[in-house]
């Protein structure tokens, strides 16, 4: 009986090791998929004023060290409703003879160009936010990535990233609408 028993945990302990490694091997799957954090559409709804949201949006650009090209609000005649345009200059996150590999990091597919050799990598964000009937703000982000491709085209070619930049940027967005929520005054 005794030995049925040890048989028994054996078997036991070498199943639950077998569960615990499959699951490190999933996590490490999720981590290394390059489209992880792609989405179809990048956007978000907060409970917080829209300056805020447009506070925290201007220094999340300002944290990265890109600079903002436009910034635009606008109230909607009809409703009422205040609109914010924020658009980036184009921001170069990549240089040189080997920013090939860190634009494939970061493209969802990049463009083939045999015997193609790529001298920069940039991306440029676009947010709109609307102030929305219920009192929250709703953030839609669009993003343009782009390379220049010197050796063969001489142009700077245009693509979709994985999801990367999009994921980043919005998590410290809402980093730092929390932040600016905080400084907020209390109301009694």
């Amino acid at each position: 009986m005794k030995k049925l028993l040890v048989i028994f945990f054996g078997y036991l302990m070498l199943f639950s090791c077998n569960i615990l490694i499959a699951q490190e091997q999933v996590n490490a799957e999720d981590e290394s998929d390059p489209l992880r954090f792609y989405k179809a559409k990048y956007d978000a709804t907060y409970d917080a004023p829209i300056e805020i949201v447009a506070k925290a949006t201007i220094k999340s650009l300002d944290d990265i060290a890109c600079l903002i090209v436009q910034k635009k609000e606008k109230t909607d005649d009809e409703d009422g409703f205040i609109r914010w345009v924020i658009k980036s200059d184009y921001c170069v996150f990549v240089e040189g003879d080997s920013s090939f590999v860190k634009l494939r990091e970061k493209s969802k597919q990049m463009p083939f160009i045999r015997g193609g050799a790529w001298k920069t990598g940039r991306i440029q964000y676009k947010f709109v936010i609307t102030e929305q009937a219920d009192g929250k703000v709703y953030l839609l982000l669009n993003t343009s990535l782009s390379g220049f491709e010197y050796y063969v085209t001489n142009k700077v070619h245009f693509w979709e990233s994985n999801g990367q930049f999009e994921h980043e940027i919005m998590t410290a967005i809402e980093k730092n609408i929390e932040l600016l929520k905080q400084e907020l005054p209390k109301k009694e």
